[in-house]
């Protein structure tokens, strides 16, 4: 008979999730709601007012569930000002920005809006806004001496507000650098610009920091994407001509491989009938320039061959002329037999045309068996789009209708 202890070795695992379920229960239990004995507790200061879903027991037969408004909570009169005096000496520290202290203000401050760790607004006004600006901006570009001014830090809340004094001494600006002076004329720019709104125009500075100044506007082309163009255009119309010879070449050598074996058929049907080399050659030619109304690269070079014969050039220079201009393997061996007969006289050359014929025709099919696997290849991607396309159509009206 099985105890307790072996039950719960072997369903250990299985009591330990139910403990954690009942745990988890426990906590989120305690945790699930905000309400205590008889309260609701608001949101911060800083927060948003919300809604809040609540069970209310005893006010019908059943549990009403109920959405109650909370409001987030706001200051009294006494909470406000003090708030008021501990935010305003984090302000001191936030609105310092890049100066070491409020006694050496340098650069600009950093007047932010609002201290939203406590929901309070905050609006600025200045004492002196030749020194400094609402924005925080300090043109103490042309100061000689140190100066005091102050700046009013307005604190808002609702309906409370409370200003405070914050005493400045802004110095010359020690460290001038090339960006500090754009800064501060795109700022005194920002200033001359809020200063005159209601004015069709305002007047650009003639002179800055001692600085004679002239403006124009930016053309809506810069002039060196002319000549960048050009270069660009260039290089692509380079590269495309290159691509299209070397399509062309690849073009011509894919048609002779596949001419290679009626020119070889040809040769031996005519030597074969009792012509010489060369009258073969010219036959061929001829066959091809009176049936054939498309230009075929084999061919026509052939032609040009016979235009050297008939000028006076040897027959075994023409034939390894050719066979280099053809540039394959195939029809450099063909020259070197029809060159070879020439120099020697092979007696067993219809022989060895009735083999390069027969390999030619192998030769052939492979070449077509390679251009139909090319073609089925290229195909693919189309198929693919189309099939996509397909289940697109298929699939989308489904998917709208759940």
């Amino acid at each position: 008979m099985k105890t307790y202890k072996d039950l719960y070795m072997k369903y250990k695992i299985e009591c330990l999730i139910i403990l954690i379920g009942f745990l988890f229960y426990i906590v989120l239990s305690a945790t699930s709601s905000d309400i205590g004995m008889d309260k609701l507790i608001r949101p911060g200061y800083e927060e948003a007012d919300e809604n809040r879903e609540i069970i209310v027991e005893g006010l019908a037969e059943s549990d009403v569930k109920l959405e109650v408004p909370v409001s987030h909570r706001h200051y009294q009169q006494e909470e406000f000002q003090q708030i008021s005096d501990v935010a305003v000496e984090e302000l001191k520290h936030i609105m310092l920005g890049g100066n070491a202290s409020l006694n050496e203000v340098e650069r600009g401050l950093n007047l932010v809006g609002a201290m939203e760790e406590y929901g309070i607004s905050v609006d600025w006004d200045v004492d002196d806004d030749i020194l400094i600006d609402v924005e925080g901006n300090v043109y103490n570009a042309a100061l000689t001496e140190p100066k005091q001014t102050y700046i009013k830090a307005n604190l808002s809340y609702e309906n409370y507000e409370q200003s405070y004094i914050i005493e400045l001494r802004i110095i010359p600006r020690l460290n001038y650098s090339m960006q500090d002076r754009i800064d501060d004329f795109s700022a005194e720019l920002g200033r001359l610009d809020s200063e005159s709104l209601e004015n069709e125009s305002y007047m650009l500075p003639e002179s800055f920091d001692g600085r004679e100044l002239s403006y124009r506007e930016e053309d809506g082309v810069n002039p060196h994407l002319i000549w960048i163009m050009g270069v660009v255009f260039a290089l692509f119309y380079n590269v495309s001509k290159k691509r299209r010879t070397d399509d062309r070449l690849k073009h011509m050598q894919q048609e002779a491989a596949i001419d290679y074996s009626d020119i070889v058929s040809k040769l031996l049907i005519y030597i074969g009938a009792g012509l010489s080399v060369r009258s073969a050659w010219e036959a061929l030619v001829r066959d091809y320039e009176h049936s054939s109304h498309k230009k075929r690269f084999a061919y026509e070079e052939m032609a040009k061959s016979l235009t050297g014969l008939k000028s006076g050039v040897s027959e075994m220079e023409v034939y390894r002329e050719f066979g280099r201009r053809m540039k394959s393997s195939e029809y450099m061996k063909l020259a070197s037999l029809l060159e070879q007969n020439r120099k020697t006289g092979l007696y067993n050359l219809r022989d060895l045309l009735l083999q390069e014929s027969m390999q030619a025709w192998e030769l052939r099919l492979n070449n077509a068996k390679r251009l139909g696997e090319e073609a089925s290849t290229k195909l693919l991607l189309p198929m693919l789009m189309s099939l996509v396309l397909v289940l697109i159509v298929v699939i989308t009206p489904a998917m709208m209708s759940f």
